[in-house]
């Protein structure tokens, strides 16, 4: 998926890669938030220790939170987002926290729910592969 080596996608943070935001000049989600950055997002996860069931939760609450925020932006704009971000404990919480802190308005969004769960189904076939166990459904 990637050609950066291991430290490199290490050294592409949230903070780096959305540094211009979840769209780009004309408005449109960036292609990178479910590839190359969703696989430096990963590889920052497993080095924190990071797995899929820990995640899996945490990404649930957020997308359902996107939802409530994008029906109530103009009144409680991020809100529910800095909510879920507030919850995430251990390694997910710089991760979240970068990429809720990016969330500007509304449009931002989708964004960032492509990213969040192309994250989370990144990691979680990476442990399949690994053989990992996955939780169960």
């Amino acid at each position: 998926m990637s050609s950066l080596s291991k430290p490199e996608l290490l050294a592409l943070t949230p903070k780096r890669f959305l540094a211009e935001g979840y769209r780009d000049a004309r408005g449109v989600v960036r292609g990178e938030l479910a590839t190359l950055w969703a696989a430096a997002a990963v590889e920052q996860l497993r080095a924190a220790g990071v797995k899929a069931a820990e995640l899996g939760p945490l990404v649930d609450r957020l997308l359902a939170a996107t939802r409530s925020a994008a029906a109530t932006w103009a009144v409680s704009g991020r809100a529910e987002l800095d909510a879920v971000a507030r919850e995430a404990k251990g390694g997910p919480s710089e991760w979240l926290d970068a990429c809720v802190a990016r969330v500007r308005q509304a449009e931002d969004l989708p964004g960032l729910k492509l990213h969040a769960g192309a994250v989370l189904r990144l990691l979680a076939l990476g442990e399949a592969a690994t053989g990992a166990r996955l939780p169960d459904a």
